[in-house]
């Protein structure tokens, strides 16, 4: 997220007391960003999140840092994935940071540590893999399997009047990742199953599967540019989400 964000979230995370309004306008507010994120989950994760950073020490607790490009920042000439490096180095900098451990929830095209596409565009990832190559980075996505999705009104594709959609998965139709088929063979019905994949003879340290996303339809390939990239070089956990029903629209709960 961006610093705007971000700050709100820390004043939340440093009160004294779980300011419950402050984090609902928190919610609604991401929405304008990311409007598929905004329901109850993200409530509750936060409201946890709060209830868990209470229980540390001082020098152990959870700060947010908002690398990502602000909301009204129009300017063109440089990608969202150099913004949110060069953010995430002025923050190290500034803050002395470089000794602590850092977590990041990011959307798929930034966390891939290799260069993708015909452009062989650079994620963040790829970014930070270049420029700490001594460091360990690790790359966790989430593919889904037979779940169902909030799909929230916008003005660039049609969404079902219920907003929620089942053709998003990533078996097919519109997107489809090479491979996925072994995992779920492997895994259960109602679960989400964590794949390390790096492990010493896996077969995707000499393989592409699972390293990418075919998209039909609309959008652009999410793939290694090269045919020398194996998939650990781009990732090295896979989360597999089996029949995830969607998100709660946040405008529908009551919050107390």
């Amino acid at each position: 997220m961006d610093s705007l964000r971000s700050n709100k979230l820390n004043l939340f995370l440093d009160k004294p007391y779980k300011d419950t309004l402050l984090l609902k306008q928190i919610v609604i507010d991401i929405k304008q960003r990311i409007p598929q994120q905004s329901g109850k989950q993200l409530y509750d994760k936060w409201s946890n999140l709060y209830d868990y950073n209470r229980k540390l020490k001082e020098t152990e607790k959870i700060t947010i840092l908002g690398i990502d490009k602000n909301f009204n920042d129009r300017r063109t000439d440089i990608s969202r994935d150099s913004i949110m490096m060069l953010n995430f180095l002025n923050i190290m900098t500034k803050k002395n940071l470089k000794s602590e451990k850092f977590y990041g929830f990011f959307g798929f095209a930034h966390v891939l540590q290799e260069a993708f596409g015909d452009n062989g565009y650079k994620s963040f990832a790829a970014r930070l893999k270049k420029h700490f190559p001594k460091n360990q980075i690790n790359t966790f996505v989430c593919y889904n399997i037979d779940s169902e999705v909030y799909f929230p009104k916008n003005d660039q594709y049609p969404s079902p009047n219920d907003e929620k959609t089942k053709i998003l998965n990533e078996d097919g139709p519109i997107m489809l990742v090479k491979g996925i088929n072994d995992l779920k063979c492997l895994s259960n019905v109602n679960s989400v199953t964590l794949f390390k994949l790096n492990s010493e003879m896996s077969p995707y340290n000499s393989s592409q599967y699972l390293s990418g996303i075919k998209v039909n339809f609309f959008g652009g390939d999410v793939l290694p540019r090269s045919s020398k990239i194996h998939t650990t070089d781009v990732l090295q956990y896979v989360f597999l989400i089996r029949d995830s029903t969607p998100i709660e629209p946040f405008e529908s709960i009551a919050v107390e």
